[in-house]
């Protein structure tokens, strides 16, 4: 049975369709699109102007099954969203144009809202594929067409079908000639919001008729891990795998006597991974297995590390977990776990449930094994001396490692992973009910203020790059939470710092132009046109400072720039709360600082 039923007036306005139009030369995917567009605008001939391009349907029944935000141009493209099936697929839809941070970005640009909107979207780091629907502006569409020719926008598919006479069809125009990203669109001055809901919409229905045939290949897919990412380097397997996979061998050896050399996993994607096995054995109440974590080309401490899990049966027909040696406890309120918990992540408990379960399920299991409670006691040798080397301590988890993982897999240098991090660290902050936090890109800030202001640790954000998801985390949990927290002070190098002035949240040399031409315009403002000369040929800011720290104006520069990167962060934030900007140079030396905003 389909999980969508259309409605009986809907069906039968189908059914005349069909007899208005012979769409059978189209691809049944194609019609279900067309069907839609022509039961929503009452119009046959307005197909005629379509234009699909190729994988374009593809790309966004995949994003879908994959768990896609929806960002659309106007709220009234998000009212005609299906709200059963995007429930169905747990799908969030974003519409950026009215708030307040766009309205600030909108006014220091000098555009349009819409633009603006678009712009936000590009410098937000998704954690989740991307689906752009326009269905009114073409500003909006000009402007993501615009920034995915220079690869800093990348949504899966722009669904572009504003309506009006100003601009409307040079932005259809515009999207049709590009092939960065995959488009559905239309000829002309027709379009609208409903029409671009009810192309979603289809995209919707066609998702939810994926076979259980279908879905079953794509759960028994493999990930093979000796095949290196697009960058040349090597992924491995998380914590969580390793635990689920130790905790699976256990089980499998007290269920049929057999030591298994490997185990295979069911990832929360639905894909298996083969794991190796040192070794499994009978302990006096049950079994323990140990698997050896590899954590690829990721610089992670815990590489080649052992995780032991011991199961056994207990009398209470659920799951328990229990920290063994090497593993923490959560001994402050923040993190997703309850304080007193054993520090193994929500997502690594679901996986070891979900695939013991599925061994309790098969025919071959014994009965005294099916309907039973498991403790599942999870070790890491070795691991309160490696969690020293954890940013654990800082955060409240104490005597050892967590159990971690949200995929399975370590994606090296993974972003996901830096932003998982940086919101654990604002979560823990703001749980202090401290009236003021610390944002640190690197080390300085944080020992400026720990060692000199005696802030304690997890009063402190390591936010690496990371400075427009931080503040984006920080907004929401401060908009669920009544928190204290009247100041926000940043601290850190202006190499990175300086360049939100001109709107770059994400700070790293790859997604950011250098901070230099943005200082020398400051500095225009101070010093002599020789100097200024002398910093436009300058290779990088700290050699700005050099010349700045010569020609006695140092702090009265730096004092500028702490000023205008407070500006913006206030603007980011909607003026709420304060903020003060604190920049050091290389050598850890204060070099300006702004606490008036």
């Amino acid at each position: 049975m389909e999980i969508y039923q259309p409605h009986p007036i809907e069906k039968e306005s189908y059914e005349i369709i069909d007899g208005l139009i012979d769409l059978s030369s189209y691809p049944p995917e194609v019609q279900e699109i067309y069907k839609r567009v022509i039961h929503t605008s009452g119009d046959t001939k307005i197909i005629e102007d379509f234009h699909i391009s190729e994988n374009a349907i593809e790309a966004g029944v995949k994003a879908i099954l994959n768990g896609a935000v929806i960002l659309t141009d106007v709220t009234m493209v998000q009212a005609g969203l299906k709200r059963q099936l995007m429930e169905h697929f747990k799908l969030d839809s974003i519409c950026w144009v009215h708030s307040p941070e766009t309205h600030l970005l909108a006014e220091k640009d000098q555009t349009t809202r819409s633009r603006a909107a678009i712009r936000r979207a590009a410098g937000h780091i998704w954690d989740k594929p991307i689906i752009l629907l326009v269905g009114d502006a073409p500003t909006a569409l000009s402007e993501a067409v615009d920034l995915a020719l220079k690869e800093t926008f990348k949504p899966e598919l722009i669904i572009g079908i504003p309506v009006g006479f100003v601009g409307t069809e040079q932005s259809k125009k515009e999207l049709k000639e590009q092939s960065k990203v995959p488009y559905i669109t239309n000829v002309g001055t027709r379009g609208g919001s409903p029409i671009a809901a009810s192309i979603f919409n289809a995209l919707l229905i066609l998702a939810s008729r994926e076979t259980p045939e279908a879905t079953q290949k794509v759960s028994a897919s493999s990930i093979d891990l000796s095949l290196p990412t697009e960058q040349g380097l090597m992924r491995g397997y998380t914590t969580g795998s390793c635990a689920t996979a130790a905790a699976k061998a256990a089980f499998s050896f007290l269920t049929n006597g057999k030591a298994p050399t490997e185990i295979e996993i069911e990832l929360p994607s639905e894909e298996t991974l083969t794991i190796p096995v040192n070794f499994a054995r009978k302990t006096d109440q049950g079994a323990i297995a140990q698997v050896t974590k590899d954590a690829g080309d990721d610089p992670d401490v815990t590489h080649k590390c052992s995780v032991e899990v011991e199961v056994k049966r207990n009398d209470l027909m659920e799951f328990q977990f229990f920290a063994g040696p090497g593993v923490g406890t959560v001994c402050e309120e923040g993190l997703q776990l309850a304080k007193g918990q054993p520090a193994i992540n929500p997502i690594p408990r679901v996986m070891i449930q979900s695939n013991l379960t599925q061994q309790q399920e098969k025919p071959g299991c014994p009965g005294d094994w099916k309907n039973t409670g498991l403790d599942i006691i999870i070790s890491i040798p070795g691991g309160e001396e490696i969690a020293k080397k954890t940013y654990n301590p800082r955060i409240g988890v104490q005597g050892g490692l967590s159990i971690l993982g949200t995929s399975g897999i370590v994606e090296p240098m993974s972003l996901s992973a830096w932003q998982a991090a940086v919101e654990i660290y604002i979560d823990v902050a703001l749980a202090t009910q401290a009236d003021s936090i610390v944002f640190s890109p690197g080390k300085w800030g944080q020992n400026f203020f720990h060692k000199r202001a005696k802030t304690p640790l997890n009063q402190i954000c390591m936010i690496s790059n990371f400075m427009g998801s931080a503040l984006d985390h920080l907004k929401k949990r401060l908009g669920e939470n009544n928190y204290p927290l009247e100041t926000l002070k940043i601290a850190g190098h202006p190499g990175k710092l300086a360049k939100v002035i001109d709107s770059h949240w994400n700070t790293h040399s790859k997604e950011s132009p250098m901070a230099v031409p943005i200082i020398v315009r400051l500095a225009s403002e101070i010093f002599r046109d020789e100097t200024v000369k002398e910093m436009e040929n300058a290779i990088s800011v700290e050699q700005i400072i050099q010349i700045s720290h010569r020609e006695g104006f140092i702090t009265r520069l730096f004092d500028l720039v702490s000023l205008e990167i407070a500006k913006s962060i206030a603007e980011y934030l909607g003026g709420k709360p304060k903020v003060e900007v604190y920049l050091a140079d290389f050598k850890g030396n204060l070099i300006g600082s702004f606490t008036g905003l």
